[in-house]
C-alpha cells in the first residue's frame, strides 16, 4: 500500500470556504432523486428497520 499522508477532520475542514457555492456537479448531485436502497430513500427507512448484521 502506498504512503500517504493521513489528514485529520480538522485538518480538512480548515480547507473548506462553506460559504462558497457548490459546483455545478455537487449541486446536481444532491439534487438526483433517490435510485434504489440508500439510506433514506423513503420514508419506511429507518436505523430499525435496517437487517441486523452478523457478530463475528
Amino acid at each position: 500500500m502506498p504512503n500517504h499522508k493521513r489528514y485529520k477532520l480538522d485538518e480538512l475542514l480548515t480547507k473548506c470556504d462553506p460559504s462558497h457555492p457548490p459546483s455545478a456537479e455537487d449541486q446536481a448531485w444532491s439534487d438526483m432523486a433517490p435510485v434504489g436502497a440508500e439510506y433514506g430513500a423513503d420514508d419506511s427507512d429507518s436505523a430499525a428497520d435496517a437487517p441486523e448484521k452478523p457478530n463475528t
